[in-house]
């Protein structure tokens, strides 16, 4: 029977933080019994703990979210191919594939589309396929499946379009006032797509001679107004040309977008690798009020040749089909630099993540009128985690999971920040793995320390900090796969002959 200072006690606790709450949990037996024995305020300390955020319009009550949340970590936590579900979906060597938010898209011919969601046990969440037929010929894809958005790029008029398709109807998006978008660039230029929230930005690259040029361009799509449409700077003296190279772009929140971009010096290779923060609510005059963030330099005689950012989470939920889904703000964005010899042309990877709340706090720490750039040493440090010598092609990343081959086992990272409560919390490091042999594979491994990478290539030596973890998926590297990751999927391509799609 609950008392009326049991009442009262709940009451209070009901308002509080999960900080708050975890402190209150550690003052007496009384506190500690409610905190961890009422299944809302638990739930609340476990989703800080793994990193997810709650959905509080789903109909299941705090003891089955709190059930479901338990069960969806423990099994990324102990991932094996016997333990989940597994969906195989064979390719043909003329069918084209897209990978976005769990869904497999494969064309079929020109002009049509077959849908795939091989769902999840753990969040409840339907298994189903479609097909949609279109009248034009299907250029490039992307799906926002949290807003049940599929932009498609058609040919037609003697230009490209974007079309703003509802993915389940292939009719119009009913929240788009427009039916397609004219894309601002030239026939033979690429394009990748980003959406959040009622917004769509996209980076354009093409060659103008022998000059790569870069083009920003974002648009309110549920408006179908432009907010942005920038082009890469380009100067030229009487000896050299310079200009700046867009290289990836991601969405941090509502209001900013994260550009990866380096300065071009012609004969002298790339230099100044930063990521900018854009303000979208300043519109075209976002570009006066940059604010950079510096990745590691170089050192005399190397060079970074390549630099990309990636993020990749929902952007709003889904009332309708999930309890809870990826925070945005445990969700790390990765930072990938190439750097080179210049002699030899030797090069080495170095990986550099960090989670969007810390990146969103150092972003309103720095911005002033008299701040544009950071250095790395002000904010890389103590907010960023860094791998070398990693030889990858593609990332593969979900939220705060991360993907990397070591080996040929399939290591998963969990760059989760709040990783330490997680083990408190849900006792992780006491996984073990299919044969229940506490072996180094099988065990979720925690790291705290700093770290310090030594390189040649590396002007000054590279420490980072953020925790992080990693887990065993008990799945192996085979030559030529290609892997995917979504909130509830492991997906693999079996050298275009088969999708191969593991289920929690």
């Amino acid at each position: 029977m609950i008392t009326l200072h049991q009442r009262l006690l709940f009451h209070i606790l009901n308002h509080l933080s999960w900080r708050d709450l975890l402190t209150c949990s550690q003052v007496c037996k009384t506190l500690e019994r409610l905190v961890n024995g009422v299944p809302s305020l638990r739930y609340r300390i476990e989703l800080e703990a793994t990193g997810m955020t709650d959905n509080e319009f789903h109909p299941w009550s705090p003891r089955e979210k709190l059930a479901r949340l338990r069960r969806y970590e423990q099994a990324w936590a102990d991932f094996f191919p016997s333990k989940v579900s597994k969906s195989v979906i064979p390719l043909s060597e003329e069918t084209g594939w897209e990978w976005y938010g769990g869904i497999l898209a494969t064309t079929l011919g020109d002009h049509t589309v077959h849908f795939f969601q091989p769902g999840s046990r753990t969040r409840a969440i339907p298994r189903k396929s479609w097909i949609l037929d279109f009248a034009l010929s299907v250029g490039t894809m992307h799906m926002d499946t949290y807003q049940e958005l599929i932009i498609l790029t058609f040919f037609e008029e003697e230009r490209n379009f974007l079309h703003l398709i509802d993915i389940h109807t292939g009719r119009k998006h009913p929240l788009a006032n427009m039916v397609k978008i004219p894309l601002p660039a030239p026939l033979h230029a690429t394009y990748d797509i980003q959406t959040w929230g009622h917004k769509v930005a996209m980076l354009i690259r093409w060659l103008d001679g022998n000059t790569r040029r870069s083009r920003i361009a974002v648009w309110d799509w549920q408006l179908g107004i432009p907010i942005i449409m920038h082009e890469s700077e380009f100067d030229r003296d009487e000896t050299t040309d310079r200009y700046v190279d867009y290289t990836a772009h991601v969405f941090l929140d509502d209001d900013r977008l994260l550009l990866s971009c380096c300065d071009y010096v012609d004969g002298n290779g790339f230099r100044n690798g930063r990521i900018v923060v854009l303000d979208l609510t300043k519109g075209n005059k976002a570009f006066q009020h940059i604010l950079s963030f510096r990745v590691p330099l170089a050192a005399d005689g190397f060079s970074l040749v390549d630099m990309v950012i990636a993020r990749n989470c929902p952007s709003t939920h889904s009332s309708k089909n999930v309890a809870f889904q990826t925070s945005q703000v445990t969700a790390a964005i990765a930072i990938r630099c190439v750097y080179q010899e210049q002699t030899l042309g030797l090069t080495q990877d170095i990986l550099i993540f960090t989670p969007s709340g810390i990146f969103s706090s150092l972003c309103d720490k720095f911005v002033s009128p008299q701040t544009t750039s950071v250095d790395w040493n002000l904010w890389g440090p103590k907010n960023t985690r860094a791998f070398d010598n990693t030889d990858l092609t593609y990332f593969v990343l979900f939220g705060s999971h991360f993907l990397l081959v070591q080996d040929h086992s399939v290591m998963l990272y969990d760059l989760n920040h709040r990783g330490a409560l997680s083990n408190i919390t849900l006792s992780l490091t006491n996984c073990v793995g299919e044969d229940d042999n506490p072996t180094e594979l099988s065990l979720a491994t925690s790291f705290t320390s700093p770290t310090t990478i030594q390189s040649q290539m590396l002007k000054e030596e590279l420490i980072t900090s953020l925790p992080y973890r990693v887990l065993s998926t008990g799945l192996t590297d085979e030559k030529g796969i290609e892997m995917v990751i979504s909130e509830d999927n492991i997906a693999i391509n079996n050298n275009d002959e088969m999708f191969i799609i593991y289920s929690i």
